[in-house]
């Protein structure tokens, strides 16, 4: 990368945000040397007078044969009080966010019509606090019988009334159903979905998007639907025929801070960016993609203007037009926001699809 590469962040920035990881790190050193033997009892579970392997599994919520096959039991009834079982990565993870947690947990087997949202709602949490007690992504689509950890307490959930209200919505293939959660906003909804809260609002018929209620359902439209509507077509170049062509292409709504993949006029995919800021705006026309890249360290600006940075192991990047780029972007979870020095920032999971998808050639629109 040159001096003038449109990746950078102003070094005041990048001071801040070397400091916050340096604090950040130093105190999860402290943290893990303080729980190091905590941890090290979280990974066995001491059989008690009564304990069955089912129950123990579903208090992990993990399941019996990777119990049998973690601790090579010949027979899952014979197992003895004092007998330590080895638990697998996952229910180790999930017994120590439920005790970060603070709070009493149960057990909640997933029934016909659940979302995790739905029951986080019920449970009183947030969707991403449910999430993050069993070492899920928020948009885990939960399957009937699947165990989860949840504050114990809470509504119980209505299933059939969730399942009715999916059929009342009309919900689309794709769609998903979201309950209003703690503190939730359609801003904050719409980004963890990755499209447009005007698209959110149009679906579900709200004039006022501060009007939500926590328990409210909402249908999250899928991205052809989306299209459809005319949420991300608005402002595609006039002198541009829709669809450009009949291949893979490559849309990048300044406006809207989207970058939506397309096959002919079919919706491939769509995602939340973030791109330049308006001291450093994107590069606007029809490019292509010329370079590609799996990792990238990025450097410039200027050490006497206080503005040089380095960024290592910058992954799945894709040059358009000279120094802009789509790539992935570790060090903020801003999208939906210009704040870069012009390139295309993606979270990382957005962008190796991308990197995937997209060949040398394929077509790039940029527009406001």
């Amino acid at each position: 990368m040159t001096d003038h590469s449109p990746c950078h962040f102003p070094y005041s920035v990048m001071q801040s945000a070397a400091a916050r990881m340096m604090l950040i790190a130093l105190t999860t050193i402290a943290l893990l040397s303080m729980a190091r033997p905590a941890r090290a009892q979280s990974a066995v579970h001491t059989v008690a007078p009564g304990d069955t392997l089912s129950e123990i599994a579903q208090q992990y919520g993990t399941d019996m044969d990777t119990l049998i096959a973690l601790n090579g039991l010949s027979n899952p009834r014979h197992i003895w009080v004092g007998q330590q079982l080895r638990l697998p990565a996952q229910a180790i993870w999930r017994a120590s966010e439920s005790a970060a947690y603070g709070g009493a947990t149960d057990a909640y087997s997933v029934q016909p019509g659940d979302t995790l949202s739905g029951i986080a709602a019920a449970r009183g949490v947030s969707l991403q606090e449910l999430a993050a007690m069993n070492g899920l992504p928020p948009l885990t689509r939960v399957v009937i019988g699947q165990w989860l950890t949840v504050p114990a307490g809470g509504d119980e959930i209505d299933a059939a009334d969730t399942a009715t209200a999916y059929a009342a919505a009309g919900m689309a293939g794709n769609e998903q159903l979201h309950v209003v959660g703690p503190g939730e906003s359609l801003g904050s909804i719409a980004q963890l979905y990755g499209v447009a809260s005007a698209a959110i609002a149009q679906r579900n018929g709200i004039a006022n998007p501060s009007l939500i209620t926590v328990g409210q359902r909402l249908v999250v439209p899928n991205a052809a639907q989306v299209i459809a509507s005319g949420v991300y077509a608005q402002g595609f170049p006039g002198n541009v025929a829709f669809p450009p062509t009949g291949g893979k292409w490559i849309e990048v709504d300044l406006s809207r801070q989207q970058v939506t993949a397309y096959a002919g006029a079919a919706v491939q995919q769509v995602f939340l960016i973030s791109s330049g800021a308006a001291a450093t705006p994107t590069v606007i026309g029809t490019f292509q993609i010329e370079t590609k890249l799996t990792e990238q360290t990025m450097t410039g600006g200027s050490e006497a203007a206080g503005t040089a940075y380095r960024l290592p192991n910058v992954p799945w990047v894709q040059y358009f037009y000279q120094d802009y780029a789509f790539h992935g972007a570790y060090w903020h979870n801003s999208f939906g926001t210009p704040l870069s020095n012009g390139c295309i920032n993606m979270r990382i999971a957005d962008a190796q699809w991308l990197f995937d998808w997209a060949g040398y050639g394929t077509m790039v629109i940029v527009h406001e």
